[in-house]
């Protein structure tokens, strides 16, 4: 088909079909005669192929041999067969047989048909060999994934301490070999293991950007979010910030996640301003939706001029800010306890005490024998927090139970301790437990500790709001004043801490010598005022110490961040129960001006009205009440109160603690433990992401993963394929 190169050979020869009419031809000058193709030629000799517009017709094989470069003819009836076409249809039979049976046909059919065919076969088994050999690849780098995302989500190290065979990994991998025996062959391979460090940073690298995505999807569809923040140094000595968002879905679920660690240079305000806006930025979370803050109490974070809260409502101004109430609560226990001098002695004598019994194993060994000599279940002592108030109710209850034992244990200790020094310390813990300030100091602690560590508990929920938190602890405080204003409380407490005394065989209470104050402490005139008995004086130190409580938790909770949100609770609350709210709708409207249109909420909270009236009936407004009305309603019925349901979300938005990031930092601790003070920042996050977020790791789709990690370059492609 030279003459024809604008032609495209197709891949079958065309034979026409049977009802076809093929022209006719004269051959012949003497004797003329009328010949044309005839349609049984086609099924005799299948590689003809018929042009019919020329009416000619070619060796599809020749052709196809020609065109491929694979042979090249030159006597004339090929080139009738290949360039020209063959047309001759009186000598058609006789010259279609030659050809066929013709050495050029016959090495045209050879390398057309015959040496592909058997190529073919060969290709297909060594392909299929080769498919094998990927799909055993592919179980292999799953195999590694998920046990790589299994020691990841339980803040296990990977590495180890010792050499590549020896880490947790590898181990794992052996182990797992019982139900994989091809993997034993895949670990003792001498190179492209994909079990290095290299590429275990980037197989964790790639499931913890899947686990922020979902996290970041989640977010970004939510109408407002909170940001909370807290700093720590790890092993290596380094600050870290931990950043973590809370945000409240359609469904008026919250939620509170890590979005790592991240390195700081500097603890100033500004250094951690920057750190958040990065974060923030590099997220892609508009810092537009940004309404609430939450951090501890420290100048740099809460500072009023120059702190981090300051400083991000310069940018944003209706990110209110709410120092954690738990740091909060802790200020007023550790308050309360300084103000009372009874309860401040009681507890440094308790402190020494412990650290005596915890701090060397033979004396709670000499303990614990004489627990079994008394035979006595108590539960055994606890050693004071350092750091943490609301913490101590446990350990004083249990110094209250072990006290007879204790007392005992001072005995033994002097005989068998020789240092002087030491038996000093040890008779001056022994002499105040014999005291009755001491005892009345413990238990009227552990009275008081009791509903503050209670309250502590409650505030560390991660999905309690700041409202919901500021109302348990308005409910502790009536609970200790109603145990303040009791008429028979204190003398209820006195007959059982002198009963307690008795069977403790505790000193009886006495009056302190009396000192007059220095005159220019007193007026001129006023005599000196002194307890008349000893009850009277523990009265008056039993009062006290509630006062400083109440007036302490008062004082720290009583927040402007607080008072901002509470008017957005009182708005709410009034509309459910139809009161006028026209006073606090101003105010939430005009402190966050661009959430809301005055007229438009107006409207929807007087329809929430009837819609809580018909769900909850006349019971108190509540935020538990306002959320079971709005997830009982129907799509259409939510599109009525769509901006209300707007601010109950942003209700829920600012949260009672800075819980979530503490906790972050207890798994630092379990990643970055002594023997990996080196790890890098990157794995380190990495690390910390898969394992706080332990929900979101084992929903990961470890064959996305592989497919992300193979088409990082074309040798694992060649390797292992792509999973379908």
């Amino acid at each position: 088909m030279a003459n024809s190169n604008d032609n495209v050979l197709p891949n079958e020869p065309h034979h026409p079909k049977a009802d076809f009419s093929f022209p006719k031809r004269s051959f012949g000058k003497a004797k003329p005669v009328m010949c044309s193709a005839q349609s049984q030629w086609f099924r005799t000799w299948p590689f003809l192929h018929y042009v019919e517009g020329k009416d000619v017709v070619f060796c599809h094989t020749c052709v196809a041999a020609v065109k491929q470069v694979k042979l090249k003819f030159s006597n004339s009836m090929a080139s009738a067969f290949v360039t020209k076409g063959f047309s001759n249809w009186k000598d058609a039979t006789t010259t279609f047989r030659k050809h066929q049976q013709s050495k050029t046909h016959g090495k045209a059919v050879e390398v057309v048909l015959t040496l592909p065919k058997a190529t073919k076969k060969v290709g297909e088994l060594q392909n299929g060999a080769h498919s094998v050999q990927k799909e055993k690849a592919r179980d292999m780098l799953l195999l590694i994934l998920s046990s790589i995302r299994f020691l990841a989500r339980q803040g296990l190290a990977l590495r180890g301490d010792g050499s590549d065979a020896s880490s947790n990994l590898i181990q794992l991998l052996t182990l797992r070999a019982d139900d994989q025996p091809d993997i034993l062959q895949w670990i003792h391979k001498s190179a492209c293991k994909h079990t290095s460090p290299e590429n275990q940073n980037e197989m964790l690298k790639l499931m913890a950007h899947q686990v922020l995505r979902q996290i970041l999807q989640q977010i970004n569809s939510s109408p407002f979010f909170t940001v909370m923040a807290d700093g720590n140094t790890d092993r290596s000595n380094r600050v870290k910030l931990t950043l973590v968002i809370r945000w409240v879905n359609d469904n008026f679920v919250v939620s509170e996640e890590c979005l790592g660690l991240y390195y700081l240079s500097a603890t100033n305000a500004k250094s951690i301003v920057n750190a958040i806006k990065d974060t923030i930025t590099l997220f892609k979370i508009p810092l537009t939706k940004l309404r609430g803050q939450c951090y501890d109490g420290c100048s740099n974070m809460a500072g009023a001029k120059a702190g981090v809260a300051t400083m991000i409502q310069k940018i944003e101004p209706r990110a209110v800010f709410m120092h954690c109430y738990g740091h909060a609560l802790n200020f007023a226990v550790g308050e309360t306890i300084k103000q009372s001098k009874t309860m401040k002695d009681c507890l440094d004598t308790c402190y020494e005490l412990l650290k005596f019994i915890k701090f060397s194993p033979k004396r709670e060994a000499m303990l614990r024998d004489l627990k079994e000599e008394l035979v006595s279940d108590t539960p055994n002592v606890q050693t004071l927090c350092p750091t943490r108030w609301t913490v101590c109710a446990g350990d004083l209850a249990s110094i209250l139970a072990n006290y007879d034992s204790i007392q005992l244990l001072w005995e033994a200790a002097l005989c068998a301790t020789p240092d002087t020094e030491m038996k000093a310390r040890i008779r001056g813990v022994e002499s105040q437990m014999q005291k009755f300030k001491f005892l009345f100091g413990l238990v009227l602690s552990e009275l008081i500790l009791r509903h503050t560590d209670k309250l502590s508990q409650t505030l560390q929920q991660p999905n309690l709001s700041s409202v919901e938190g500021h109302e348990v602890a308005m409910l502790t405080m009536k609970t200790l004043q109603g145990i303040q204003s009791d008429p028979d409380g204190f003398n209820l407490f006195w007959e059982s801490l002198e009963l307690l005394r008795c069977q403790l065989d505790v000193d009886e209470p006495h009056l302190e010598r009396k000192r007059k104050a220095p005159r220019w402490f007193e007026e001129v005139s006023a005599p000196g005022e002194f307890p008349v008995s000893v009850k009277d004086e523990y009265r008056r130190v039993y009062f006290e110490a509630f006062d400083h409580a109440l007036n302490s938790i008062q004082s720290r909770f009583d927040q402007k961040g607080f008072k901002t949100f509470s008017k957005v609770e009182q708005l709410l609350f009034k509309a459910c129960v139809g009161e006028c709210f026209s006073h606090e709708l101003d105010e939430v409207c005009t402190f966050f001006y661009d959430d809301f249109d005055k007229d438009e909420l107006k409207a929807e909270l007087i329809t929430l009205h009837q819609l809580y009236d018909s769900t909850v009936g006349k019971e108190a407004p509540s935020i538990n009440n306002i959320r079971k009305t709005m997830l009982t309603l129907s799509s259409s019925q939510m599109m009525l109160i769509k901006t209300a349901s707007r601010l109950f979300q942003l209700l829920l938005i600012l949260p009672a603690t800075n819980t979530t990031s503490e906790l972050s930092f207890s798994s630092l601790r379990r990643i970055k433990s002594y023997l990996s003070c080196t790890m890098e920042q990157d794995r380190l996050n990495h690390l910390m992401i898969l394992h706080n977020h332990q929900d979101l790791c084992d929903s990961l789709d470890l064959k996305t993963i592989a497919n992300e990690y193979i088409a990082k370059n074309e040798t694992r492609k060649n390797v292992f394929a792509t999973f379908k």
